[in-house]
């Protein structure tokens, strides 16, 4: 599949696809498929996550909000 539609198809989520019936990890991987799409300061989405068969969630971010630099957290005391 060329990349273009890979970037395509990460937005045809089908809400009706949602595996009630299922396992809390297939639950998570569903919704997760929704927040890889949540907006971020400079669009570097600097995050990823893993999900355990149990259903547990790993979420990493980068502290350089993907940049290299370090993201401000608050305003300059200076």
């Amino acid at each position: 599949m060329d990349p273009a539609q890979l970037t395509r198809d990460v937005w045809r989520v089908d809400a009706d696809g949602f595996p009630a019936g299922g396992t809390v990890a297939e639950q998570a991987r569903f919704l997760l498929r929704y927040a890889v799409l949540a907006p971020s300061s400079h669009n570097t989405q600097p995050w990823s996550f893993a999900v355990d068969d149990d259903g547990t969630v790993a979420v990493r971010g980068s502290r350089t909000g993907g940049s290299g630099r370090p993201t401000r957290t608050g305003a300059s005391s200076t």
